[in-house]
């Protein structure tokens, strides 16, 4: 992937931290960022994600048809990249699929088949749980609710992905995108990538202070736990 990003000929290439897809690379682990403001850049919101917050507003309350609307997009977001570097996701997709989030069961079992191991399947909704294994893919490891599933070489694929979807949620939707940053937050945790997770998690506390599944990831970083403590712990 790395070497997709690389000229063949003219001008040597910009420093890597003001290229977007070369940092998401850093970030994920593949090359040293300058600085943790660097990594926080992976998360910030693009210019042009106010359209993705204006199409949020109008979205309509039918809780229902939010939840099978937002499973679908995150079909299609997670499906396997092809052989070219995959561009922004189209906000058709993005607007469905973190409006789903504001679905806390929805949300938490999206969680728990993005990071295998983080959320047990036995403390999932049965019908949110059914709607996922019946739609969601699982390339690379993913739902298969086993800790370490996700093949350690597809992880930063994934994570990418999630982190393109938080970039094209505006500040001004703070709840979709608090939703959407602690989910990323969990994946880079999973992955053992304190950097990336620890920003995100900056990101969704600073526009929702109050959100409490980051407040209680922050906590658990800052103590130095990592899933399987805890899955030890819980058994």
């Amino acid at each position: 992937m790395l070497r997709r990003l690389l000229p063949r000929g003219g001008p040597s290439p910009p420093p890597a931290e003001s290229v977007p897809a070369v940092a998401e690379l850093v970030g994920l682990g593949l090359a040293p960022l300058p600085d943790r403001a660097a990594v926080g850049r992976l998360l910030e919101a693009e210019d042009g994600a106010a359209g993705v917050g204006r199409s949020l507003g109008a979205l309509g309350e039918d809780p229902a048809r939010r939840r099978r609307e937002g499973v679908l997009a995150w079909a299609r977001l997670l499906e396997q990249p092809g052989e070219e570097p995959a561009g922004p996701p189209p906000d058709e997709l993005v607007v469905p699929a973190v409006a789903a989030l504001r679905d806390i069961p929805l949300r938490d079992a999206l969680i728990g088949w993005l990071a295998p191991g983080v959320v047990p399947r036995s403390r999932l909704e049965p019908v949110v749980l059914a709607l996922l294994e019946r739609r969601l893919p699982r390339r690379a490891g993913l739902g298969t609710w086993r800790p370490g599933g996700v093949d350690p070489d597809e992880r930063p694929a994934v994570l990418e992905r999630l982190l393109a979807v938080c970039r094209r949620v505006p500040d001004e939707r703070p709840t979709e995108a608090a939703a959407v940053c602690t989910t990323a937050a969990h994946l880079a945790w999973q992955a053992g990538d304190g950097a990336v997770a620890r920003s995100a998690l900056e990101r969704a506390l600073r526009v929702e202070p109050g959100y409490r599944l980051a407040q209680l990831l922050a906590r658990l970083i800052a103590l130095g736990l990592r899933p399987d403590q805890l899955l030890d712990r819980a058994g």
